[in-house]
């Protein structure tokens, strides 16, 4: 018994010795992935993908850029690709986890990335591209089985979903710099920055909140944003009346301003809460309910905005009970670079008017094309 277990420990030494040895001299034995006991089901499942593996040298000569620090950066990123191509074919995650077979071809790659030509600028450029950059080069050292083999794996797809993730922060964050370099005038509404992120604490849920828009309003310690569901129930309808179908249809955000900016135009309209309509992650418009102080708050407004009105819609309000109309008036209307202002002096109920603000990250703000 004992010469048996002496012969096959002998047996397994050897075995990992000649593992080893072909490591050293480039050769590459299948791989079987530790705990398994199911050998490889197809070619494109086998060893052969790792004999496929480029040399650092093959990828330095087909691999080129525009000039010599174009080059270095595209070759390093290269490297980069392709130790993620061999972690997503291999199955492991840290690199100290890689089978023998695949362990020295990774550590070329590794250190073939320490470039001093490549500039990490330029290589991150590269390597941001993600999936579309590691087709790129891959279509160039690899046949295009194994590139499908790749393609089909969890961690490319993996990769896809975080180059779509990026790419939409990217055009989320251009279109509010677009939307910014078109709001050259002020953009603050009552304290509250536009086309910036609504950083505000939230408002403490002992807040008294109005339960409609009529007698006093009344604000916060501090300006601050009301959670969802703690609105009661008849006001966001309210509030949502003062609007056309279209602005209803933005995300809007309820907040509080504090005691101590709310303007006595807008207590007199029953209350210090505010809309605030999100878009790309920012603050992109406000609805302000208001008292009828059609006089105080249009010559506030044209100061603000350093001109006069324009006429716009006319406005009618009738009777809630008969319907019969009761008053008439106009939209007050401020077109600014970037910003769309409106102020209807009586709203639909003829008890409240409304100021709108909009820039032009929200679709109705834009002006439209003939």
């Amino acid at each position: 018994m004992r010469r048996f277990v002496l012969t096959r420990a002998l047996g397994v030494a050897l075995l990992s010795l000649t593992c080893h040895a072909r490591a050293q001299d480039g050769s590459s034995p299948e791989v079987v992935m530790a705990g398994s006991s199911k050998p490889p089901t197809s070619a494109a499942d086998s060893g052969d993908w790792i004999r496929e593996l480029p040399s650092v040298k093959s990828v330095r000569e087909k691999i080129k850029g525009q000039d010599a620090p174009d080059t270095a950066a595209r070759q390093v990123a290269t490297f980069d690709t392709l130790n993620k191509y061999i972690a997503a074919r291999a199955g492991f995650a840290p690199p100290e986890s890689a089978p023998a077979a695949v362990a020295k071809t990774y550590a070329a790659y590794q250190s073939a990335q320490v470039d001093r030509k490549a500039q990490p600028v330029e290589v991150a450029r590269y390597v941001e591209q993600g999936t579309a950059f590691q087709l790129e080069v891959l279509s160039v050292l690899l046949p295009a089985e194994s590139i499908a083999q790749y393609r089909a794996s969890a961690a490319f797809e993996k990769q896809q979903a975080e180059d779509a993730q990026r790419a939409e922060t990217r055009a989320r964050q251009e279109r509010v710099r677009e939307a910014k370099g078109k709001a050259t005038g002020d953009r603050g509404v009552l304290g509250i920055p536009l086309l910036e992120p609504l950083d505000l604490p939230a408002c403490d849920r002992a807040l008294a909140l109005p339960a409609d828009l009529m007698g006093i309003g009344r604000g916060a310690p501090e300006t601050c944003k009301i959670e969802p569901g703690a609105m009661p129930r008849g006001l966001v309808p309210a509030l949502k009346a003062m609007l056309r179908k279209a602005e209803a249809q933005y995300t809007w955000l309820p907040v509080m301003l504090a005691d101590s900016t709310c303007p006595a135009w807008m207590k007199n309209g029953g209350s210090c809460l505010l809309m605030i309509a999100m878009a790309d992650d920012v603050a992109a418009g406000a609805l302000v309910p208001t008292g009828l102080d059609a006089k105080t708050i249009e010559s506030q407004l044209a100061a603000k905005y350093q001109q006069p009105a324009v006429d716009g819609e006319e406005i009618h309000c009738g009777n809630r009970s008969t319907r019969a109309v009761t008053s008439n008036t106009v939209e007050r209307v401020w077109a600014l670079p970037g910003v769309s202002v409106s102020f209807e002096p009586v709203s639909r109920d003829c008890t409240h008017g409304r100021v709108l603000v909009q820039t032009w990250l929200l679709p109705g703000a834009q002006p439209q094309k003939p």
